[in-house]
C-alpha cells in the first residue's frame, strides 16, 4: 500500500464534521490510536477539563507544535503521522465552515431558516411524553411519520410542529444542494461553494506546515472520487475555462478563490437566489461565474495589479449587475437578517413556551450578530482569505467563537471552545442546539448505526428517564405499513 492509499484508508475512519444548523464542530478521536489522540489533544492544549476556553496561540507556535508532533509520530509510524495531519487539517476545514456560514448572507439566512426545524422539538417531546404516560405499555417507532400523529391522537399542535419541521428541513436541503443553471454548466451548489472554502483552508494548512508533498497526499486522498473532484475543483475549473476563453495565463493569487467565493455568497439572499426553490440567475453559483469572468478580464488588463483582481471583481459585478455597491449590499443583508430573525422569534414565542425554546432564540440572535462581525473580518482583514492567514486568526482568537464537541478514548465526550475575544450572548446554547438537531434527525430519519457518537448520545438522552424518558423501537424498512404504537 503506497502513502496515498494508506492515507485514503485512514480518511475513511477520520471523523471531523460540523453540525450546520447549530454550528458545533464534531471531532471523533476514538477511531485513532492513543498516540494520535494524545497528539491532537496536546496540539489544541486540551487538559481534560470539559467546557474550557482554549488559550490564544501565535501562529508560529501552533505550526511549530504541529510539525514537531508530526515528526515524532513519523519516527514510529508514517501512516499514523499522516492520520494525525488528516485529523488536524479536517478540523480546520470544519472550523472554516462555521465562520463562512455565519459570515456570509446566504449562510446566515440558511441557518436562521433551519433553526425552526429543531426549535419545536421540546414541545414535541412533551406531547410524546404525555402520550406514553397515558399508554405505559406502548413504544414509538423511529422514524416518526406524519400519519403517526393521527394514530396516536396527539392533537393538531404536535402534528403541525412535526410536519413543519419535516417541510423546513427538506426545503433547506433542496436549497443547500441545488446546482446553479446559469452561464457555465454543470453548475455549483451552495454546499459546493462552502466545501471549496473549507478544502482550500485545509490544504493551505497542510502545505504551509508540512510542505507540498504531504499536501498532495492529503489532496489526492480527499479527491479520490469523481464526485469529490467535482465538488472541490469545479470553481477552479471555471477560472481555467474563463482564462482560456480570454487568452489569459491562469495564475490566481493567494486567497483569490476565497474572495471570489465569499463574494458570490454575499451578493443576494435566498429569496433572490431561488424562484419557487428553483435556482435562478442570482444563485451563488451563477454569481461565481460572473465574478470569475470579471476576474479574468481584470487579469487581461495589464494595468490591474494581480493582488487586486479578486478584490475589484465583486464591486464591479455589484455595480454592473445590481446597480449598487458593496455597502448597500451589506445594508440589505443586515436588514434582511433582522427581519428573518424577528419573524422567527415571533413565530417561536407565539407557538411554544419561551423557556423551552430559549436555546434556539439565543442561537438565532447570535447568528445575526455574528454575520456583522464576520463581514467586518472578511472585508477588513485580507489575511482571512490568504494561505495560513485564516489559521492565524483562528488560533489567535480574532474570530467568532467555535464550539467543539470531541469524543475521546481517555476522557469520553468533552466540550471546548476555540479562543475568541469576541463575546457571545449565551453559555451552552450551541450544546443544547446540537443535541436538539440530532434528536430531530432521529425523529425524522431514524437511528443510523453509523451516525456517529453525537447521534448515539442524543439517542440515549431521549431514552433517559431523567432527561426525556421516551420509548423507541427502530422501524423496519422492509415492513411497508407498521403501526407506530405497540
Amino acid at each position: 500500500m503506497n502513502r496515498a492509499e494508506s492515507l485514503r484508508d485512514k480518511l475513511s475512519f477520520t471523523r471531523a464534521s460540523v453540525q450546520t444548523d447549530s454550528l458545533t464542530v464534531v471531532l471523533d478521536l476514538t477511531t485513532a490510536s492513543e498516540a494520535i489522540e494524545a497528539a491532537c489533544l496536546s496540539v489544541f492544549g486540551i487538559t481534560g477539563e470539559s467546557g474550557q476556553d482554549l488559550p490564544s496561540t501565535p501562529l508560529d507556535a501552533f505550526i511549530g507544535h504541529c510539525r514537531a508532533t508530526f515528526e515524532a509520530l513519523a519516527v514510529r509510524d508514517e501512516s499514523e503521522a499522516l492520520h494525525f495531519v488528516t485529523l488536524i487539517s479536517a478540523f480546520i476545514h470544519e472550523c472554516r465552515h462555521v465562520h463562512d456560514l455565519r459570515g456570509t448572507r446566504i449562510g446566515a439566512e440558511l441557518l436562521l431558516a433551519d433553526i425552526q426545524t429543531y426549535a419545536r422539538l421540546p414541545s414535541l417531546i412533551q406531547d410524546l411524553q404525555h402520550w406514553l404516560q397515558e399508554n405505559p405499555e406502548a413504544v414509538l417507532f423511529l422514524p416518526l411519520r406524519s400519519g403517526d400523529f393521527d394514530l396516536l391522537n396527539l392533537g393538531p399542535t404536535a402534528k403541525d410542529h412535526y410536519a413543519h419541521s419535516l417541510e423546513t428541513r427538506a426545503r433547506m436541503q433542496r436549497l443547500w444542494s441545488s446546482k446553479s443553471r446559469f452561464r457555465i454548466l454543470p453548475g455549483t451548489s451552495i454546499k459546493d461553494l462552502y466545501e471549496v472554502l473549507g478544502f482550500e483552508a485545509q490544504i493551505d494548512f497542510v502545505s504551509g506546515t508540512y510542505g507540498n508533498d504531504i499536501a498532495k497526499i492529503v489532496a489526492d486522498a480527499c479527491l479520490g472520487g469523481d464526485a469529490a473532484r467535482a465538488k472541490y475543483l469545479r470553481p477552479m475549473e471555471v477560472l481555467v475555462i474563463q482564462s482560456n476563453a480570454h487568452g489569459v495565463r491562469f495564475d490566481p493569487g493567494a486567497g483569490d478563490m476565497s474572495r471570489l467565493v465569499t463574494s458570490a455568497l454575499n451578493m443576494c439572499g435566498l429569496d433572490e437566489a431561488f424562484d419557487a426553490d428553483v435556482p435562478g440567475d442570482r444563485h451563488p453559483g451563477a454569481w461565481f461565474d460572473r465574478l470569475a469572468e470579471i476576474y479574468v478580464r481584470l487579469a487581461h488588463a495589464e494595468k490591474c495589479p494581480s493582488h487586486e483582481r479578486a478584490e475589484w471583481a465583486a464591486p464591479i459585478v455589484a455595480e454592473w449587475e445590481l446597480g449598487t455597491d458593496l455597502t448597500a449590499l451589506y445594508q440589505r443583508a443586515s436588514q434582511a437578517l433582522d427581519e428573518a430573525q424577528k419573524s422567527l422569534l415571533a413565530d417561536l414565542i407565539g407557538r411554544t413556551d419561551l423557556e423551552l425554546i430559549s436555546p434556539a432564540v439565543l442561537i438565532a440572535t447570535e447568528i445575526a450578530i455574528d454575520f456583522r462581525q464576520g463581514q467586518r473580518i472578511m472585508f477588513e482583514q485580507p489575511e482571512y482569505h490568504s494561505p495560513m492567514g485564516y489559521l492565524s486568526l483562528l488560533v489567535g482568537g480574532e474570530l467568532t467563537r467555535v464550539y467543539v464537541r470531541a469524543n475521546t478514548r481517555s476522557m469520553g465526550v468533552i466540550d471546548f471552545r476555540m479562543p475568541s475575544e469576541i463575546p457571545t450572548n449565551h453559555v451552552g446554547g450551541a450544546r443544547s442546539a446540537s443535541a436538539a438537531s440530532q434528536q430531530i434527525r432521529l425523529m425524522m430519519t431514524g437511528r443510523r448505526f453509523d451516525g456517529g457518537f453525537l447521534q448515539e448520545q442524543a439517542y440515549r438522552e431521549l431514552l433517559d428517564p431523567a432527561i426525556a424518558g421516551l420509548r423507541f423501537r427502530q422501524r423496519r424498512a422492509a415492513r411497508k405499513t407498521e403501526a407506530s404504537a405497540a
